[in-house]
């Protein structure tokens, strides 16, 4: 399996954290699964959401598969408020590991490639729901 550039920190600041939607953090009961290379993974936490993309909380292994521009595939957001709809995804940006040991973690930003528009739509309306 080919790995992916090494993870890097990066800082969050008003030029590359320039969003096109509204976005919510969320609880545990937001979870995703989908592929990254060879490796099929579910139970994913998403820590947080927006019509264009969320954020997920991997494993610091998982997280050295994941490096900017990796392509994520069948993507699925579960969550009974949320349609089953496989996305196509794409790493925008990764926080270095987080946490040390068993419990260290990577934060991913995927951002959707492509959505259906039906789906965008509705789970932007989920989101301006949670802003309220």
């Amino acid at each position: 399996m080919a790995r992916c550039a090494a993870p890097f920190r990066i800082i969050m600041d008003a030029v590359n954290n320039q969003r096109r939607f509204p976005r919510v953090n969320v609880d545990e009961d937001h979870t995703a699964r989908f592929v990254v290379g060879e490796c099929s993974v579910h139970g994913i936490l998403i820590t947080n959401l927006s019509a264009g993309g969320c954020c997920v909380k991997v494993s610091s292994e998982l997280g050295e598969l994941m490096g900017r521009g990796t392509s994520v595939s069948m993507l699925v957001i579960v969550h009974p408020g949320i349609p089953n709809v496989p996305l196509q995804a794409t790493v925008c940006w990764l926080l270095g590991q987080q946490g040390r040991g068993s419990g260290a973690f990577n934060l991913v930003g995927l951002e959707f490639v492509n959505p259906n528009p039906k789906f965008q739509r509705t789970l932007a309306e989920y989101v301006e729901g949670l802003l309220e």
